[in-house]
């Protein structure tokens, strides 16, 4: 990924000063500092790895693909649903199966775990 960077007017001479030596450093109002503090916090926040799912349709997945590989962003297929199969981080199992479990064992459980705390 390429790092260009553009810098405004304010930027370009606010380097030169730097630069020549000439910048003076003013104190900021609290005011101000609040400001930065919350502009620091929320670029911040920007940096940290969240997960996420996302949906596409067939026909956008090479589109979506080719674009996250150009800027760096990783993609992770966790699961797949056709036919008369679910396939879920490697496992694969007949998608009645999968509809029991759900909707009986796991009720079972929760309904074990529930009793267990009264």
């Amino acid at each position: 990924m390429k790092n260009n960077i553009a810098l405004d007017k304010e930027e370009l001479e606010l380097l030169e000063e730097l630069d020549s030596g000439t910048f003076e450093d003013v104190s900021l109002s609290d005011e101000e500092q609040e400001r930065y503090s919350s502009y620091a916090k929320y670029t911040k926040s920007l940096q940290e790895k969240k997960q996420t799912t996302i949906r596409f349709s067939v026909s956008d997945i090479a589109t979506v693909k080719a674009k996250a590989k150009e800027i760096g962003i990783y993609i992770e297929k966790i699961g797949k649903i056709g036919g008369d199969k679910i396939k879920l981080n490697g496992i694969e199992i007949d998608l009645d199966e999968a509809k029991n479990i759900y909707f009986n064992r796991f009720k079972q459980v929760m309904k074990n775990d529930i009793e267990g705390l009264i």
